[in-house]
């Protein structure tokens, strides 16, 4: 669409050139090839998740490794005379008995 104004002296006047849509053929549905993600040789549907000690990943929409991030731990507040140690297999940390 193309406006022009014209201005006068206390007169305004639009003119409005409209040009017609040119017309668009038929267009196929875009379809989204999603392949999951690969995790020690095996397949994974996207939305798949897992966890690991101190990671949790997410098979993610064209991605084909799962993303990862780290799981976050609390500091613990230990009782006088405890510890604060990550059990083997662990990410947080814990009170323990020293």
């Amino acid at each position: 669409m193309r406006v022009a104004i014209f201005c006068l002296v206390g007169l305004v006047l639009v003119a409005v050139d409209v040009i017609p849509a040119l017309p668009v053929a038929d267009e196929e549905p875009v379809v989204e090839l999603t392949l999951g993600c690969m995790r020690d040789g095996q397949r994974y549907e996207v939305g798949s998740t897992y966890e690991e000690p101190c990671k949790y990943c997410y098979c993610m929409p064209g991605n084909v490794n799962f993303t990862c991030a780290s799981i976050m731990c609390d500091w613990p507040s230990c009782p006088a005379g405890w510890v604060i140690k990550t059990p083997p297999g662990s990410c947080c940390p814990i009170c323990a008995q020293p």
